[in-house]
């Protein structure tokens, strides 16, 4: 989705623009990077946040020169989806537990040290969660368990109670960035509604614990040392792949699995794609910086499902 950035408002919120982003199919993020916000702008944001609830993003980043003080978000009791990126530090960050009406927070504060952090949020009212790693990557993780209504979840480099997420009932997404070696990714396997797995940076040789059943779409991006995706069979749902810059990986085998879609970049090593001759319903191929050879794909006996199909 196309989203539209209105970024340190100096004049009143343009509602007429907002509606029309919202008539074209658009996403709207109201954001600001230091404290240039007046009341009468807030209340304008909230006003909005009523009428539009989930569709608006309320963004607060950077704030370089004196920390964001969140204790403006009181101002914001209609806010359902709000993010603080890319900050070193805040101020006030309790007012957060009071805002009635959240549903979706991103967070991203590197100085931020409490590891009891995460109680502090309104779990029970979240349906979507992104926390991204702080610079001791220290957040005890157990609390989670009351985010019932969960149904996204982004975990950035903290792993302590992380098997606390396989009980999860309603999740449905989850991506995981920065996990070390030794972090079994097994308590994956327990989520019995997960549609959608992302596998971001960190290290590791394999995957094979990961064997979740429900999956069908399976992103893997930069995860250092992974030489081998194991037996994709064993994912009896898969529908999309996508594996980008994997450079240790040689050989991919699709037998057993019925894709829609299938992308693969930056896999300079990649040499070999076996079972691609049989993927009969495959929507879109996409393969760009790869070892496999491009004049052999392009006189490939492609399905007639393929809308799509990029070789590079």
């Amino acid at each position: 989705m196309i989203t539209e950035r209105i970024t340190d408002p100096t004049d009143a919120i343009d509602a007429q623009q907002i509606e029309t982003a919202f008539a074209t199919g658009h996403g709207v993020t109201i954001q600001f990077s230091h404290d240039c916000y007046t009341p009468e702008q807030l209340r304008e944001i909230d006003q909005l946040c009523q009428q539009h609830g989930s569709k608006i993003e309320v963004r607060f980043f950077a704030h370089d020169i004196e920390p964001f003080d969140a204790s403006i978000l009181s101002a914001l009791p209609n806010v359902k989806w709000l993010t603080l990126g890319a900050m070193e530090e805040v101020r006030g960050i309790d007012t957060i537990a009071r805002l009635p009406k959240l549903e979706q927070l991103s967070i991203d504060i590197s100085a931020l040290n409490d590891p009891a952090f995460i109680d502090s949020l309104p779990l029970e009212q979240l349906t979507r969660l992104s926390v991204a790693g702080n610079q001791k990557r220290n957040f005890d993780l157990a609390t989670l368990a009351r985010a019932q209504n969960l149904q996204d979840l982004f975990i950035q480099g903290h792993t302590k109670n992380i098997e606390i997420i396989g009980d999860l009932p309603n999740l449905a997404s989850l991506g995981l960035s920065s996990m070390p070696n030794r972090q079994s990714l097994d308590f994956v396997n327990k989520i019995q509604g997960l549609k959608s797995l992302l596998l971001i940076i960190g290290g590791r040789t394999s995957i094979d614990d990961v064997q979740n059943e429900t999956l069908e779409e399976l992103r893997i991006i930069r995860v250092r040392g992974l030489d081998s995706l194991g037996d994709l069979a064993r994912f009896h749902a898969l529908r999309k792949l996508q594996v980008e810059d994997q450079l240790q990986l040689k050989a991919l085998s699709l037998d057993g699995v019925d894709l829609h879609e299938l992308t693969v970049l930056n896999c300079k090593n990649l040499a070999e794609i076996t079972g691609l001759e049989d993927q009969r319903n495959l929507q879109l191929f996409r393969v760009g910086r790869t070892g496999l050879d491009l004049d052999g794909l392009a006189n490939l006996s492609w399905p007639e499902t393929i809308t799509q199909l990029d070789l590079n």
